[in-house]
């Protein structure tokens, strides 16, 4: 097997510290990894050309097996086509997109403090559950709560603006 962008010793820590206790446990990890790992390698061409479609597939599949692995690469590579298509409007990539930064934190939230952290995932948890998502809109008023005890009441600025629409996302 050929694991291409995915360090081999990070693929066998995931499939090690999953509990996995089984050899077929492990073959389907192993399976789902390859699957993943050919939508990717199907779509990336045209996503690069900009097809919405295979964008959104190199998301999904890029987020997958980032839930598998579990490595900084692979979550910064789900980050990159999460969230480019959550900007076009896409409810499942805009949970997505707060799901990565309230669980997994990417390269690119390295540098935020707390508040704007969750205060990106709030919104980016709103823009999916305005379009009807569910899950969003549990996540939203998980997080909207739990952000208002950390660092609303005065604390921040930024609960205000995101709980009036005002926040932008750069």
């Amino acid at each position: 097997f050929k694991f291409p962008r995915i360090k081999l010793a990070a693929l066998i820590a995931s499939l090690l510290l999953s509990a996995c206790t089984s050899p077929e446990v492990a073959a389907a990890r192993l399976a789902q990894i390859h699957g993943f790992q050919n939508v990717i390698e199907t779509n990336k061409a045209a996503a690069q050309a900009g097809d919405k479609a295979a964008r959104y597939e190199l998301c999904i599949a890029n987020y997958e097996l980032a839930e598998i692995v579990r490595n900084r690469p692979q979550t910064d590579q789900a980050w990159e086509w999460c969230s480019s298509v959550a900007k076009e409007g896409q409810y499942l990539a805009q949970y997505i997109t707060g799901y990565l930064l309230t669980n997994f934190q990417p390269s690119y939230s390295w540098d935020m403090e707390g508040p704007e952290r969750y205060g990106e995932a709030i919104y980016w948890y709103k823009q999916s559950m305005e379009q009807g998502y569910d899950l969003a809109r549990k996540q939203y008023a998980y997080y909207t709560k739990w952000y208002d005890k950390e660092y609303g009441s005065g604390k921040s600025d930024l609960f205000g603006k995101i709980l009036a629409g005002a926040f932008v996302v750069g």
